[in-house]
This record gives C-alpha cells, structure tokens and sequence, in this order.
C-alpha cells in the first residue's frame, strides 16, 4: 500500500469563523481580504474555499443586479 502524505490543518474555531466574517463584511477591506484569503496558499483550506466562494457569490449577485435592477431605476 502507498501512503499519501497529507498536510492537515487544524479546523477553523467558531471564533475564528465569527472574526473572519466580521471583516469580510467591512465594505472595502472585506472584498481584499476575501481576495487574499483565496489566493494565499498557508490559509486553511476550509477558509480558502470559503472565500472563493463567497467572491464568486458576490460577482454574480453584482452581474445580476446590473442585468435585472439597474435598469428599473434608469431614467
């Protein structure tokens, strides 16, 4: 049998869940720290992954509200 080395990391705290969404709510910092917690490659995966998806939730919310209700309110 091969044994797959694997580089687990520990779970992320609830507290830990609470501070990261606390600054990702923050309008400007929270968009670049989604960005980084995406992209750097020493976060925790379940982070990571959380981060890129809520990137991709906020870009088709964005693609959607300039497709359905930005033209309602254009004169």
């Amino acid at each position: 049998m091969y044994r797959i080395e694997q580089d687990v990391k520990p779970p992320v705290s609830v507290s830990e869940w609470l501070i990261t969404f606390c600054v990702a709510c923050i309008p400007v910092v929270g968009v670049g720290m989604l960005i980084f917690w995406a992209l750097v490659k020493d976060e925790n995966p379940s982070k990571s992954n959380w981060a890129k998806a809520m990137l991709i939730f906020a870009s088709a919310a964005t693609v959607l509200w300039f497709l359905f209700f930005k033209p309602m309110f254009a004169k």
